[in-house]
């Protein structure tokens, strides 16, 4: 665990990434099923405003697994 810390680089703070370079964030999560309607309205707004008031945001994107219930994936491009 030493090793993998001293190998790890964090990432340029935003006002120090080249201009046109890009990077992608991909998550994976799990909702409690009685808190499922609360997350799917929250997610949707949430994407709604990131892509509309965001410029530096191209994609956002998401979606259920099909094979495990409640399990949600998202991809943002920046």
């Amino acid at each position: 665990l030493k090793d993998a810390r001293a190998r790890f680089v964090a990432p340029k703070p935003k006002s120090e990434t080249p201009r046109g370079q890009k990077y992608c964030l991909n998550v994976a999560l799990f909702v409690k099923e009685d808190r499922r309607d609360d997350f799917l309205e929250c997610i949707q707004q949430n994407q709604k405003g990131t892509l509309t008031t965001e410029a530096a945001c191209s994609q956002y994107s998401w979606g259920e697994d099909v094979e495990n219930p409640n399990t949600f994936y998202f991809h943002e491009v920046r």
